[in-house]
C-alpha cells in the first residue's frame, strides 16, 4: 500500500546532507533544481521519506551533475537533465525493488561510492 505524499515529508530532511557531500566532493557537483510537481511525483513513486538521501534527491532536485556532467545522478528531472528517477526506472504505484541512480558512468568504483552514500 502506498503512503500519501504528506507522509513522505520528514522534518529531518536530507537535502542539507546532499549539499554537504556536494561541497566536500573532490570534483564540482551541481545540484539541479526541479519543478515542485515533479519532485512530488518522484517522491510518491519512490515511497521513501525525505529523511533518506534518496527521497531528498528525488523530491528537491532535478538531479546532480558531477565533474561537469561526466556523472549524472537522477532526481526528479529538469531541463538540463530530462531523465527523472521515477520515469527512467518505470516506477508506478509499487515501491521499487531496485533503481538506477547514476547515468553515463566511466568508473564502477565511483558509482559504488556514490550509490552507497545515496541509499544508505
Amino acid at each position: 500500500m502506498s503512503r500519501p505524499f504528506f507522509e513522505l515529508l520528514h522534518p529531518d530532511d536530507a537535502l542539507s546532507l546532499i549539499r554537504e557531500w556536494a561541497a566536500a566532493a573532490p570534483h564540482a557537483v551541481e545540484v539541479l533544481p526541479c519543478a515542485p510537481e515533479d519532485g512530488q511525483r518522484t517522491l510518491e513513486a519512490l515511497q521513501v521519506t525525505t529523511r533518506s538521501p534518496l527521497g531528498a534527491l528525488g523530491y528537491h532536485t532535478g538531479g546532480l551533475l558531477l565533474d561537469r556532467g561526466w556523472l549524472r545522478i537522477l532526481g526528479a528531472g529538469c531541463d538540463r537533465l530530462p531523465r527523472a528517477l521515477d520515469r527512467w526506472n518505470g516506477l508506478g504505484t509499487e515501491p521499487p525493488s531496485s533503481a538506477t541512480l547514476p547515468d553515463d558512468l566511466l568508473s564502477a568504483g565511483t558509482v559504488g561510492a556514490a550509490r552507497q552514500r545515496l541509499v544508505a
